[in-house]
């Protein structure tokens, strides 16, 4: 009854607006319903039925703890845009603009909403320091002019202002709480 009230809704909404929903290219994901039967309570539904995880807006939603599998397309977006650049005909200026700009701008959408795993946090950070320094080539110690925690304080304090991944994740989330407070 609840499903299809909501169905009544959803249909009337439609005629008052002209925004019809397309019931088709819908879909119901059940949380915790194990005694439930979801196709006796769906059967008005006619969309399909997804099990976690699944995305919602290009994010991954889970019941569980976020893993790093669920995330890892955003790793793999970040290591396709390097293949395309040419890092050795770069000066270190150029490269610390692209990895500012770029590199640290590709998971924020996700940093915003998501409580990444550190795993993930340290990839992202070994992949930009590598680019930075390295030229996408292998990394060792010898090529690093300046330690990781220096690059990543502004620039005011004698950084090189790129973004420290762990502390911005957690100031994006926190601004959720903020904007709902205030």
């Amino acid at each position: 009854q609840e499903i299809d009230a909501l169905l009544q809704i959803l249909h009337d909404f439609g005629n008052a607006t002209g925004l019809r929903v397309n019931l088709a290219k819908s879909t119901a994901s059940a949380i915790r319903c194990d005694e439930a039967t979801l196709a006796d309570v769906l059967q008005n539904f006619g969309g399909q039925t997804m099990d976690f995880p699944l995305k919602y807006l290009g994010l991954p939603i889970t019941l569980s703890r976020l893993r790093l599998v669920h995330i890892q397309f955003i790793l793999d977006r970040i290591k396709a845009r390097l293949a395309g650049w040419k890092g050795k005909l770069m000066s270190i200026a150029g490269r610390r603009v692209l990895v500012r700009s770029v590199l640290s701008a590709l998971p924020t959408f996700a940093l915003t909403v998501l409580r990444a795993p550190k795993k993930f946090l340290n990839e992202v950070d070994r992949v930009r320091r590598r680019f930075l320094w390295a030229q996408d080539e292998e990394l060792s110690g010898g090529k690093c002019k300046v330690s990781w925690p220096v690059v990543c304080t502004p620039i005011d304090h004698g950084g090189l202002g790129i973004l420290d991944m762990s502390r911005f994740s957690r100031a994006l989330r926190l601004r959720w709480l903020w904007l709902s407070w205030t």
